[in-house]
């Protein structure tokens, strides 16, 4: 049982990073091919950036496949596969048929790269606006009776006398 929430809370890091590490992918990808790379060079620069990282590895993987003889597009639908990360099969979609009807690929993932940076931003956006609803447990059960006893203590202490002699 703890060993399958291990995995999948895993499984489930490893994809916010594969998400977060996109879309700078994506501009240095793009910014290779703008400068006179092909798409294929461009990714063998990325994945062989100084960098560490799952997504570098499964373009390495990507370059290892095609190496072996697959086209990029297939490999890409691969990795796409075995990531299941919704902003790369968009990725993949795009450089798939960016190549298919000849296109330029480098604008593409220019264009493709500010959808993923605005789409991480509102994200960030709304966990921000969500913040204050799920402060409000912890304020309520600790916070506010820590200073209850801290104002009130004091008021009690000089009340108690008076209420003693007043019976």
């Amino acid at each position: 049982f703890w060993a399958g929430q291990d995995l999948a809370h895993t499984a489930e890091r490893r994809q916010e990073q594969l998400t977060r590490e996109l879309p700078f992918a994506i501009d240095l990808i793009g910014g290779a091919m703008r400068s006179g790379l092909d798409f294929g060079a461009a990714m063998r620069y990325y994945a062989n950036l100084d960098m560490q990282g799952p997504l570098r590895e499964e373009f390495s993987r990507v370059l290892a496949d095609v190496t072996l003889g697959r086209p990029f597009v297939g490999a890409l639908e691969d990795m796409s596969a075995r990531i299941r990360v919704k902003s790369f099969a968009s990725f993949v979609s795009v450089v798939s048929y960016g190549m298919e009807i000849g296109a330029p690929v480098a604008e593409s993932l220019r264009l493709h790269g500010e959808d993923l940076r605005k789409a991480r931003f509102n994200l960030a956006e709304r966990k921000a606006a969500r913040a204050p609803a799920v402060m409000i447990l912890p304020l309520v059960l600790f916070v506010m009776p820590a200073v209850f006893i801290v104002v009130l203590t004091p008021m009690f202490m000089r009340l108690a006398p008076m209420m003693k002699m007043g019976q």
